[in-house]
C-alpha cells in the first residue's frame, strides 16, 4: 500500500513552500516554537524536536487538506506535554502506529521540566505493526535525520534509560491508516528478464548486498535486471525494494536504474502544463512553477506528487494528466 504523503528524507529549505512551518517569527515564519540550537539557517527552529514535530506534522497536514497556515500551532511546549495539547485540540491518541503521527516519549517520572522535557518524532512510514521509520531532530545535536525505530519487548520504540513511551497523536489527514503488515522472512530475490514495461534496476557487480526492511543484511543479488516497487532513502543511500522484504542500495558504480518507457516514475523530470490546478482543488500553483524544472516525487493513482527539488520538501500535487514526462 502506497504511503498516504511522500516521505521526507531531508529538511526543508528556505525557499520551499512550507518553510514558513520550520521558522518562528525571527525569521519570517509562523511557527511559535523557540529557537532551536545551534539555529539551522533554512529552518530556524531547529535543532529541536519540538520545532520539528510541529513543523512535520502541520506540513503532513497542510499537504493532505490543502490548508496554507499553521492549524495545530500548540505543539510548542515540552516534548513530553505534546499528548495534553493533543487533547485540547480533539486529536485522537493510541499505541497503533500510523503515518503522520507524532511519537511522544516522557522522561523522568513527573510532566515537569525538572526532570526533563521528553522527545517527540514524526512516523513517516508504517513498517509494520512494530517498526516505523521516522523523521526527527535533537535539541544542541542535530537538524534532521531519518530512523528505523523498533516497539522493542519494553515498548519503548527505541528509548532508554528515563525515557517512557507515551503514545502516537494521529495526523486529522492522513485518512488511510491501515498498518502494513508484511512478512520479515522472504526468499532472496533472483534476476529477471529484462522489461521495459516496468521499473528495474541492474545490478552490475557480483554480490551486491540485499538488506531487509530494517536494514540488516540477509543475502546478497547477483547480477541481472530486478523489478523495483518502491524507493526510500536508508544509511544515505536511495534503497530499492526488489522483492517483499528485499531492499539493494544504488550506487552508479554497482547498478544502474531503468525506469518504464514513457511512464511517470519517481524521480523522472516532467514540465506542467500552464495553469494546471492543484490536485482536487481550483487553486492554481504560483506562477513560478509552470517555469520550473519539476521532479516527480510521489505517485498514488492519479495523485502526483511533484517538487523542484530531487530531495526534500514537495512543491505541491497535480493530476497526472497535466504532467508530460521530459
Amino acid at each position: 500500500m502506497a504511503n498516504p504523503f511522500p516521505i521526507l528524507i531531508s529538511k526543508p529549505r528556505k525557499t520551499d513552500r512550507y518553510a514558513y512551518l520550520y521558522n518562528n517569527a525571527s525569521k519570517g515564519g509562523k511557527s511559535r516554537c523557540i529557537t532551536g540550537k545551534p539555529a539551522d539557517s533554512d529552518c530556524n527552529v531547529l535543532c529541536n524536536c519540538v520545532g520539528w514535530a510541529c513543523g512535520r506534522f502541520n506540513h503532513i497536514y497542510n499537504l493532505l487538506t490543502g490548508f496554507d497556515g499553521i492549524k495545530y500551532p500548540n505543539f510548542c511546549c515540552n516534548a513530553e506535554n505534546f499528548i495534553e495539547v493533543a487533547k485540547a485540540y480533539g486529536l485522537s491518541v493510541g499505541l497503533t502506529p500510523k503515518a503522520g503521527a507524532i511519537m511522544v516519549w516522557q522522561k523522568g517520572a513527573t510532566l515537569k521540566s525538572s526532570d526533563g522535557a521528553g522527545h517527540v518524532a514524526v512516523v513517516e512510514s508504517v513498517i509494520s505493526s512494530t517498526s516505523v521509520k521516522t523523521s526527527e531532530s535533537g535539541y544542541n545535536s542535530f537538524a534532521f535525520r531519518n530512523r528505523i525505530r523498533n516497539k522493542g519487548s519494553d515498548g519503548n520504540w527505541g528509548t532508554a534509560g528515563k525515557y517512557h513511551f507515551r503514545g502516537f497523536i494521529y495526523n486529522p489527514a492522513v485518512k488511510d491508516t491501515t498498518v502494513v503488515k508484511e512478512s520479515t522472512t522472504s526468499a532472496i530475490a533472483v534476476p529477471v528478464a529484462r522489461n521495459t514495461n516496468v521499473n528495474q534496476i541492474q545490478v552490475i557487480v557480483n554480490n551486491l548486498r540485499i538488506r531487509d526492511n530494517n536494514g540488516k543484511a540477509i543475502g546478497h543479488a547477483k547480477q541481472g535486471y530486478y523489478n523495483y516497487t518502491a524507493t526510500e532513502n536508508m544509511g544515505g543511500y536511495t534503497r530499492y525494494k526488489i522483492a517483499n522484504n528485499n531492499w539493494i542500495a544504488y550506487d552508479p558504480s554497482w547498478a544502474k536504474i531503468i525506469p518504464a518507457s514513457n511512464t511517470l516514475v519517481v524521480g523522472k523530470q516532467v514540465t506542467i502544463a500552464k495553469n494546471a490546478p492543484i490536485y482536487n482543488s481550483t487553486k492554481t500553483f504560483a506562477s513560478w512553477v509552470y517555469n520550473s524544472k519539476l521532479y516527480v516525487r510521489y505517485i498514488s493513482g492519479n495523485k502526483i506528487g511533484i517538487s523542484v527539488h530531487q530531495t526534500g520538501a514537495l512543491t505541491g500535487y497535480v493530476d497526472k494528466k497535466y504532467l508530460t514526462v521530459v
